[in-house]
């Protein structure tokens, strides 16, 4: 007891020596608890996920039609190559579940082709891109492109690619020459969409390219259109039946021919975007064919 008076008075004594011992101390004491309480919800104390260590950030918008996102040379190489991982890691959310992706020959038969594509020749000029109002969102092939997306195919390296520039526009890819129809004759193609406010549809004209019917009537087995272009934005294919909504990858959609037999018949794909700000939309057709039963 004498010698905590005996401190106390001291300190006491000196009150100017005492005030800046004691205000050090509670820095000091302060600083190292902050520093620590940092440190800790930083580094030390786990994330409040589930399997924290497999989050992915994906907060950076994606570049405009032109530029890149990607800071240094390589970046988006190695950014895609990380968003296929997380892609392949997972599986689809499929709701509603994906289309059964329709035979187009029965068991033991094989296709006497009348037209056949698989992409890989991106030389052939079966192809051709027509802007109907605003911008063109086809890349055949789909390398290179402003985004450097790509490729997505199902087979070989090659697909075509539709691409939402969130602006308005109406395009389309169409064959570049006719086909003749006979009785009894399928077509069958892949392809795989994502829309979250838009749309797309396939079409065929029997004038060589001059007018252009719109073809989901004719669609008879695996994926079918969706419901509704949406009319927000001023969508030039609002109100539309279409495909709309996601594919969750891959399907097929398979057209019944037989109400076109003994015409001279091209088909295209066409896509249309409302004037706002969206998501990426694309839209990947591969692959047509025709075929008589």
């Amino acid at each position: 007891m004498a010698n905590i008076k005996l401190a106390f008075r001291t300190l006491f004594r000196t009150p100017f020596v005492t005030a800046v011992a004691v205000l050090s101390l509670a820095l000091g004491i302060g600083a190292n608890a902050a520093i620590f309480s940092l440190f800790n919800q930083m580094l030390l104390r786990p994330l409040p996920v589930p399997n924290p260590g497999s989050l992915v950030n994906l907060a950076a918008p994606g570049p405009n039609p032109g530029s890149q996102s990607c800071s240094q040379a390589g970046d988006c190489t190695e950014v895609g190559k990380a968003l296929d991982a997380v892609e392949m890691a997972n599986s689809w959310p499929c709701s509603p579940a994906q289309a059964a992706v329709p035979l187009f020959c029965a068991l033991g038969e094989v296709p006497s082709n009348l037209f056949f594509d698989n992409l890989e020749n991106t030389s052939s000029g079966n192809w051709a891109t027509t802007t109907i109002s605003g911008v063109n969102h086809w890349f055949y092939p789909m390398l290179p492109n402003p985004l450097e997306f790509g490729p997505f195919a199902t087979s070989g390296t090659q697909n075509i690619w539709g691409y939402d520039w969130a602006a308005l526009g109406d395009s389309a890819i169409a064959m570049t020459s006719s086909v003749g129809i006979p009785a009894g004759a399928r077509l069958q193609f892949n392809h795989a969409y994502g829309f979250e406010s838009d749309g797309g549809v396939i079409e065929y004209s029997t004038d060589g390219g001059g007018n252009w019917l719109d073809a989901g009537s004719l669609i008879s087995g695996g994926a079918t259109y969706g419901g509704a272009i949406p009319a927000a934005g001023g969508n030039p294919l609002a109100g539309r039946s279409g495909f709309v909504g996601d594919s969750f990858g891959y399907t097929a959609s398979q057209l019944d021919l037989a109400s076109l037999a003994g015409q001279n018949v091209r088909f295209r794909f066409r896509m249309g975007e409302q004037d706002c700000g969206s998501i990426a939309i694309v839209t990947r057709p591969e692959a047509p064919r025709a075929s008589p039963l």
